[in-house]
């Protein structure tokens, strides 16, 4: 269940995200509209509205389908374990044979 509400989520947010990108996508539409002496009437922009809307809220899920539906593996995080060689000076002895002196 609480999987489904972050999925749930994840798709919410990026309804309001494209919104708001269709949002002031529209209101350049209309300034610009205005400027050039082209006036429409407000249906036409809010059907764009919606189907901008729609189209990247559908685009940004496709894109996101991996970070969205797919479930995160939970990954054990491992304690490092410092080891540290003991080393001792071991000298080798040196073995000199002594010659007899005759």
């Amino acid at each position: 269940m609480k999987k489904i509400f972050r999925r749930l989520n994840n798709v919410l947010r990026m309804l309001i995200m494209s919104s708001f990108m269709s949002c002031l996508l529209i209101f350049t539409l209309i300034v610009i509209n205005a400027v050039m002496g082209i006036f429409i009437g407000l249906d036409i922009y809010f059907m764009v509205f919606v189907g901008v809307t729609v189209g990247l809220t559908l685009g940004l899920v496709l894109f996101n389908y991996k970070k969205i539906f797919y479930s995160k593996r939970k990954i054990q995080n491992t304690k490092s374990v410092s080891t540290t060689k003991v080393t001792r000076n071991r000298q080798k002895e040196v073995v000199r044979s002594r010659r007899k002196i005759s």
